[in-house]
């Protein structure tokens, strides 16, 4: 039975969509990849000269998704991005009540990105559960 269930969640893992994938503290990855990154986790484009670090949330005031706001908030994540071994900071801004992705340009990369999850009243977002989703283009 126990070698049943370990059959079964390894078929399982192998169902998972590789269109999207998340990252490991390091990772890397190729422009137009759709990816998933935690605070603190660094990835790096294989094909271009590009890392980008997602260093933190520096703000979160998103109405949450089961109440009804004045206000639909935002959330900012704060990005190290390393182009030709210089890092600058950018800070990649979504409005809150949206479930689409965003897009910011940073030089000549755009950024497509959405900031999970979404707030909930009385549940606290803690860091360890942000995840940022992006997929990184260059521009021609």
């Amino acid at each position: 039975m126990r070698a049943l269930l370990i059959a079964v969640l390894a078929c399982l893992l192998l169902l998972i969509p590789a269109g999207c994938k998340e990252a490991t503290p390091t990772d890397t990855v190729m422009l137009g990849q759709g990816f998933q990154v935690a605070i603190g986790e660094t990835v790096v484009f294989s094909d271009a000269d590009l890392k980008i670090k997602f260093t933190e949330v520096i703000e979160d005031s998103r109405c949450p998704a089961d109440v009804v706001c004045i206000w639909a908030g935002k959330v900012s994540c704060l990005l190290d991005v390393t182009i030709n071994n210089e890092t600058k900071q950018t800070i990649l801004t979504q409005p809150g009540l949206s479930d689409m992705y965003d897009t910011e340009q940073y030089r000549q990369y755009t950024m497509q990105f959405q900031v999970e999850p979404y707030p909930m009243s009385g549940a606290e977002i803690k860091d360890s559960d942000y995840r940022l989703w992006l997929t990184v283009t260059k521009a021609p």
